[in-house]
This record gives C-alpha cells, structure tokens and sequence, in this order.
C-alpha cells in the first residue's frame, strides 16, 4: 500500500481507495495458497444485510463479489464504503468507493448501487 497510516487504534487507520481496489484485485497472489478458498468464501458469503452497494447491483447480472463494506457516524454525516472483486462475464475488476458525511447510512448505499450500475452498464 502506498497510502496508508494509523494513528492510535487499528479502527483510525487511514487508507485510500486505490490501495483497497489494488490490494481487492490482487487478492489472489497475496494470499498463502491453502488459504485462498477459504477467503475467497468469506469474502463472498456475507450475510445478506451485510450485502449491500455493488453485490446487489452484480450478482442478479452474473457476477461473483468479494468485499469488505462498513460504515459509522462521523462529524460530517455517515462515512460508508465498500470495496470489491468482481469477476464474471471473462473479465476480472476491482472497485473501491468511500464516502464520507453521507445524510444516512442508505444514501451512501444507494451512492454505491448507482456507481456500480453506471460501470455495469
């Protein structure tokens, strides 16, 4: 990663999309052999009200997602972000979106879906 610090608790670290959606596309080779299935299981199999932004938007059209979301108040309004691997259809791509003083939770979810529809488009 070339962007990335913490500051105090493991929870305040900073980091940049780019770093997410690189590290999100090369998973793959990162991770030891033996250990690939089982994350890549993890990283697929999350519990649907977890399942929010690009899975609802890539799965119905036939693709497999891998990601890590989450979300908390913050000064500025809601942060919410979400980044995936998204592979199906031959092709292979990662996406990263963090926002942050988002109105609500949802607003940043519906930011998500709308991005992904625009790139599945």
């Amino acid at each position: 990663m070339t962007d990335f610090s913490v500051s105090g608790l493991w929870g305040t670290a900073l980091l940049s999309p780019a770093d997410q959606a690189h590290f999100f596309f090369i998973m793959d080779s990162l991770i030891p052999r033996e250990f690939v299935g089982y994350a890549r299981f993890l990283l697929s199999t999350i519990v649907s009200w977890q399942s929010w932004g690009v899975p609802v938007i890539a799965r119905p059209l036939g693709y497999q997602t891998f990601f890590k979301d989450g979300s908390e108040p913050t000064g500025l309004g809601q942060l919410v972000h979400q980044i995936d691997r998204v592979e199906g259809h031959g092709r292979t791509f990662s996406i990263a979106v963090m926002t942050d003083g988002d109105p609500t939770m949802l607003y940043g979810e519906q930011t998500i879906q709308g991005l992904t529809q625009a790139l599945l488009q």
